[in-house]
Parts: structure tokens; sequence; C-alpha cells
């Protein structure tokens, strides 16, 4: 995966990070489980995900802490907060309303079509996600490093 990193900032005395960042491009596969409607279409199956988008850009913020542990300082990130934007990008659903092929592949017809408002209603669940997977992922990097390594005073 290739990410460019637009802007980035940190501020040591707020402990808080900031970043802009562009995937040019991202392929995802993963599980879903759905019930419901977006928009006007029914949503109901469950089976595989896969999603291809270009031009993904992020807005990030990313909030710190310090605490002692054995007397050595260590950075703890507390929060993730995630603004993404997506210029295009192309979605299946796999199993969609029991395997169905005919309905699966109308209703993944009408989500690519429809594609500005699938992200609108999706944007604030893959925000949340992503969110929570990269403070998860920030936290195991700089898990056992003091503070002064993470960030060597000048």
């Amino acid at each position: 995966m290739i990410i460019n990193i637009i802007n980035f900032r940190v501020d040591l005395d707020t402990l808080e990070i900031r970043a802009r960042v562009q995937f040019p491009h991202l392929h995802f596969v993963g599980k879903y489980s759905v019930d419901g409607q977006i928009l006007v279409v029914p949503l109901k199956g469950k089976g595989t995900m896969t999603s291809d988008a270009v031009k993904a850009n992020a807005e990030l913020v990313l909030k710190a802490k310090t605490e002692k542990r054995g007397g050595v300082e260590y950075i703890k990130f507390t929060s993730l907060q995630t603004n993404i934007s997506v210029k295009d990008y192309h979605i299946r659903l796999e199993g969609l309303f029991n395997g169905d092929k005919v309905l699966g592949d109308a209703t993944n017809e009408a989500i690519n079509q429809n594609r500005g408002d699938f992200m609108r209603a999706a944007k604030p669940y893959v925000e949340d996600t992503v969110s929570k997977l990269f403070l998860g992922m920030a936290n195991k990097i700089v898990d056992g490093i003091p503070f002064s390594d993470v960030f060597p005073a000048p």
C-alpha cells in the first residue's frame, strides 16, 4: 500500500498529531453482515466485500497522553479522528439476499451507480472503523518505547 503524506504536524505541548494523507489506490477485502436499507436500496446478507478506491484522502487528528511505568515516561495514543474523502471507488458485496445472483447483481449495480450517496451513508462507519484500526496500530508501534525515544528533545 502506498501512502503519500501531504502534511504532518506534531504539537508536543498538547500531544496532538495532525496529518493529511493520500492513498492513490486502496484495495479492501473483508467480511460484512447487513440487514437494513441504505438510501432506497434494501440490503440483506452476509459475505465477502471487495472494494477498490482511487484518490482517497484522509485528515487525521491523533491525540495522546503520557503515562509513567517503572519510572519511565511512555506515550499512549488516546483517540484518532478521521475524515475520509474518496474520489472514486467500486464495491462488490457477495452473498446478498442469501446468494440470489439476480438481486445481488442488481443491488451491487445500484450501489455503484449511486456511489456518492452510498459513501455519505457509509462514511461514519468507515471512519470509525479506520480510526479504531489505526489507533490500535499506532499504540502497538510505540508500546514499550520511552517517550524521549519517540520524540527526542531538540
